[in-house]
């Protein structure tokens, strides 16, 4: 059964929310009435009988102005008399008109005919206003404990309201009166809205901002007259005004920045819990501003090689300073060294370009938008990539203390690399050692990879030397010191001593094992070499036996496991001062690795041979039954018939192990294989080390431009050959030996070498109508791919709608009514020739969503913008001067939010290495939406930059929302800043991973047990 519609709702105040009976059913709500009492000065201003009523009765009228619902004013009438009887209140203050008021009322304790035997009467300074009577005017509703509002909505204003009561139940009426009350506005239910919600950020555009005043029901409050103020976080806003129906209005303006502006206000002094919010967006139609817009180059340091690249960027941006989205103008990148490649226009308010260069040099980048001078310009040093720069390269000592006794030594290191802070990675530069103390070794050794070592001996006196070097004739920046003590160390030191478990996992079932290992070292992190010290250990889960002195500094304990599974923290004291570190024992029933069902693989399997690249080598170990393990501890070990792989397998503790190869610098293939516990892994993988400067003819393209050409004998279409390595990227470098060959037509007698990995020639078309197939032979070896050029009788004519393209950009957007997809539509002739010139009739009409205008751009391109508020796909179809388009474009509508590079982060695991050059960390970008929530899907293009070491060549899309890469260490110790863009974007987070410099910090990594 549901409830009869009635105008307005209503619970007596005083009682608190619960059920309110409706008919034949409860419901729970909440009502606020400002009672006329609230005033503090309300008073009775009038009570009696009207006309001829026998035994009728009214008592305790001073009951109205309290708000106690237990006293009540009492009118009593007896059946069928004429007259009745009535009480005013006063409210001592104009209640403004529009306002719902009443009373809280009952008769005869119940509901029975109270609208029908009830009048509100309004009054103002005496004089009567307004009065309503019965169901058409009046409505009711039971409380909680029998009370009922009675309330009637009055036009016109008043400072007094009266209750008159008539006979109207077949036995003796009796109405109880508790106090009159008016509905007036709710802060927490009134409502602030903006229209539009977007509005261009120009300081010009407005937005409307709406206050709907509501009552303590949710409902609106007719009539003006209440106090409303309104504050923004951005923009300007107007004065507010009264619109005298219960709303109030302002005007918002714009700033001249893309900002969210969120409106709040306050309504008779009370904060309005609703908010609005006004985007400030770009105004994609305004001009770009030369002088305020943005140019950089990325990277600023580039080997001057002729094939690798810096990226220049242009950001076109309006006259405010805001970036605009869209492409479009006329751009220019300039460098005063090596060569620049053409501007691409992303049509999304950027433009980029290449810069590479084939001899040293310091190239200033500049640029022009529509002729005019780019405010920004930036710097690009192209450097000798084989050369040694004595500001990057690296002098070392190992150890930095040793015994003041003149016979101590210490290992100097100079690692040699190049401007960009790149090993050299060959040997031959001359070498000077200077040292301030001690004796260094009349003889320095080429190691013949770019590091030069000598040794350093003790004088015998306690002083610290300062070793400085000469690098192929010019002082070195770094410096290096060692410390010339009277003991190396002395004492062992608990803090640097070390603490080790194998192995780290053991089965709960009282019996296994694991030995628990403490090396005593000293201070300078140097092993003690004998025995003697005081050792003990604890454990917070099975049990330990008797610690064992070695006498050479070691020292052991068994630890012996629980019968139930848990995590086991071992910690231990030295000489009665905590170890520097503990570890962990997982008691975990082990389910044994089997060697021949576990797998061996490589990311990627295709590397450069260029003798840095890397590719990730996993063992993942599975059981007898195939089932994946999901816990360490198992003895890997790999090896590889081609490039280098790093010292150490890493055991991931969950089944999985990682080593990494770095590529060798001549080409071939690498078998990799392993083994498990010392058995045969029961898979190999195999690398692939291609010549990155080498062209393959599996994967190098050739292209025609135009497809279709005249067959006039005259007419011709531009054969590109595009050299890609084996890996299918582009060398980047000229010198090969390419030759063109066709069916049909005339090719030029030469092609041209553009030096970059591209090769042109000419097809003239002949004079029939036929099909001319072109081949071509790179370095004497055929290409896999061919081209086709037709010859037609005429080159194409009007805008053709089947062969013109439709697309979208992107075709991804949030279904929110703000993302934007751009629908494009490019008119070309029946040949497939960009017509270049507008003024074709372009409609389009989409399944879902809403377009806006189609945009001519005077090109031969047209374009819509389309938004959608509903999740699905949307079907974009277009007519070209009435005739259907034969192309259509998808765009989804997702009610997934999207990844935002504001909230995504980045993660290394480890964050401190050794600086050995071969330790690994493994960096993770994690997608986040803008509310900080992971995406937990793949598709984004990522890109991973550091500041020191060694990045894998790849980013590896894990498909759940994370994308990783393998971050090698370098040789010599610093910090490394770790930073990524997502789709483009920066990405707003990084990550900081320390290389260690000391045989303390390399053994914390790689414990020796």
């Amino acid at each position: 059964m549901q409830c009869l519609s009635l105008n307005y709702w209503f619970r007596a105040i005083g009682q608190t929310a619960g059920a309110i009976l409706c008919l034949m059913f409860s419901i729970s709500m909440a009502v606020a009435e400002t009672p006329f009492i609230s005033s503090n000065d309300a008073e009775v201003t009038d009570s009696g009988i009207n006309g001829v009523c026998l035994l009728c009765s009214i008592s305790d009228v001073d009951n109205l102005v309290d708000d106690n619902l237990s006293t009540q004013t009492t009118m009593s009438l007896p059946v069928g008399v004429a007259g009745s009887t009535y009480a005013c209140v006063g409210a001592n203050r104009i209640i403004p008109a529009g306002r719902r008021a009443g009373y809280v009322a009952s008769l005869n304790d119940g509901v029975a005919a109270l609208v029908e035997g009830t009048t509100l009467i309004s009054r103002l300074d005496g004089q009567v206003q307004e009065s309503l009577s019965g169901a058409s005017f009046l409505t009711t509703l039971i409380g909680i404990g029998g009370n009922q509002n009675v309330v009637g909505e009055f036009t016109q204003p008043f400072d007094e309201i009266c209750y008159q009561a008539a006979s109207v139940l077949s036995v003796f009426s009796i109405y109880r009166v508790n106090y009159a009350f008016v509905l007036e506005a709710r802060a927490e239910n009134s409502l602030i809205t903006a229209l539009p919600t977007a509005i261009t950020a120009n300081g010009e555009a407005t937005a409307s901002i709406t206050v709907e005043a509501r009552d303590g029901l949710d409902e609106p409050i007719p009539g003006g007259e209440d106090t409303v103020e309104l504050s923004t976080t951005a923009g300007t806003l107007s004065p507010v005004t009264d619109n005298g129906d219960g709303t109030y209005t302002a005007t918002l303006t714009a700033s001249t920045t893309p900002e969210a502006a969120e409106i709040t206000g306050t309504i008779n002094g009370e904060p309005i819990t609703d908010m609005a919010v006004v985007d400030f967006v770009v105004d994609e139609g305004s001009e770009p501003d030369a002088s305020l817009s943005l140019l950089w180059a990325d990277p600023n340091l580039v080997p001057a090689d002729g094939s690798s690249t810096a990226v220049v960027t242009i950001q076109a941006r309006d006259a405010f300073g805001n970036n605009l989205g869209v492409g479009g103008s006329d751009v220019e990148i300039l460098s005063t060294h090596g060569s620049v490649g053409p501007v691409n226009d992303n049509d999304n308010g950027t433009y980029t370009a290449t810069v590479s260069a084939t001899t040293p040099g310091e190239a200033e980048i500049t640029g022009t938008i529509e002729g005019d001078l780019v405010g920004q310009s930036d710097t690009v040093i192209f450097f000798d990539p084989d050369a040694a720069d004595p500001d990057t390269s690296d002098l070392d000592a190992y150890p930095t203390a040793i015994t003041a006794n003149g016979t101590s030594q210490a290992i100097i290191t100079i690692t040699a690399r190049n401007t960009a802070g790149d090993p050299i990675g060959s040997g031959g530069a001359e070498i000077e050692l200077d040292t301030t103390a001690g004796e260094l070794s009349s003889t320095i050794i080429d190691h013949g990879d770019g590091t030069y070592t000598t040794l350093l001996t003790s004088s015998t006196t306690e002083e610290t030397a300062t070793i400085t070097a000469m690098l192929d004739g010019q002082m070195m920046s770094d410096t290096a010191v060692v410390d010339f003590v009277a003991d190396t160390g002395g004492d062992a030191d608990a803090r640097a001593s070390l603490l080790w478990a194998t192995p780290t996992v053991v089965d709960p079932d009282g019996l296994s094992t694991a030995l628990i290992t403490v090396e005593a070292r000293d201070a300078w992190g140097n092993p003690i070499g004998s025995g003697g010290d005081t050792v003990e250990l604890t454990t917070t889960l099975g049990m330990l036996g008797m610690v064992t002195d070695h006498g050479d500094g070691t020292y052991t304990a068994t630890l012996f496991s629980p019968t139930s599974p848990g995590l086991g923290l071992v910690t231990g004291t030295l000489n009665g001062e905590p170890i520097g570190q503990p570890v962990v024992v997982e008691f975990a029933s082990d389910i044994e690795a089997d060697a021949g069902q576990s797998t061996i693989s490589a990311d990627p399997d295709m590397v450069p041979a260029d003798g840095t690249s890397t590719a990730l080598i996993t063992v993942e170990a599975f059981d007898a039954n195939g089932e994946p393990l999901t816990s360490g501890g198992d003895n890997i070990a790999i090896e590889t018939t081609l490039g280098t792989l790093g010292t150490t397998v890493t055991d991931n503790g969950d089944g999985t192990y990682t080593a990494v190869l770095t590529a060798p610098t001549t080409p071939g293939t690498a078998t990799v294989t392993g083994t498990l516990n010392g058995e045969p892994i029961g898979m190999e993988t195999e690398i692939t080390f291609f010549d990155p400067s080498a062209a393959d003819p599996d994967t190098s393209l050739i292209d025609a431009v135009p497809a279709q050409i005249t067959a006039n004998g005259s007419a011709q279409a531009l054969i590109t050959i595009t050299a890609r390595n084996a890996a299918g990227d582009p060398t980047g470098s000229g010198g090969d030996e390419i030759s063109v060959a066709t069916t049909a037509g005339t090719l030029s007698s030469s092609v041209t070498d553009h030096g970059d990995g591209t090769y042109t020639t000419m097809l003239t078309s002949s004079t029939v109508e036929e099909t001319a197939t072109i081949t071509a032979m790179i370095n004497g070896q055929p290409m896999s791919m061919s081209v086709e050029v037709e010859f037609v009788s005429d080159s194409g004519g009007d805008a053709d709608a089947e062969a013109s393209l439709l697309w979208a950009q992107p075709s991804l957007v949030l279904a929110d009514g703000d993302d934007i997809a751009t629908i494009h539509v490019e008119t070309r002739d029946a040949w497939g020739n960009p017509i270049g010139s507008g003024g074709d009739t372009v409609e389009l009409a989409s399944t879902l969503g809403d377009l806006g205008p189609v945009t001519d751009h005077g090109d031969g391109t047209y374009s819509a913008e389309l938004t959608g508020s509903v999740a699905g796909l949307a079907e974009v179809t277009g007519t070209l001067n009435g005739q259907s388009m034969s192309q259509s474009a998808i765009v989804e509508f997702t009610s997934t939010v999207i990844g935002d590079p504001g909230q995504s982060t980045i993660s290394a695991d480890p964050d401190q290495l050794p600086a050995d050059g071969s330790a690994t960390s493994l960096i993770t970008v994690e997608v986040n939406d803008t509310d900080g929530n992971p995406v937990g899907t793949g598709g984004d293009i990522v890109e991973i930059h550091t500041t020191l070491g060694t990045l894998g060549a790849t980013v590896t899309d894990n498909g759940d929302g994370t994308y990783s890469a393998v971050l090698t260490a370098p040789a010599t110790p610093g910090t490394a800043t770790v930073t990524g863009t997502l789709n483009g974007e920066p990405i707003a987070g990084s990550a900081t991973i320390l290389f260690g410099d000391d045989g303390i910090f390399h053994d914390r990594f790689e414990q020796q047990p």
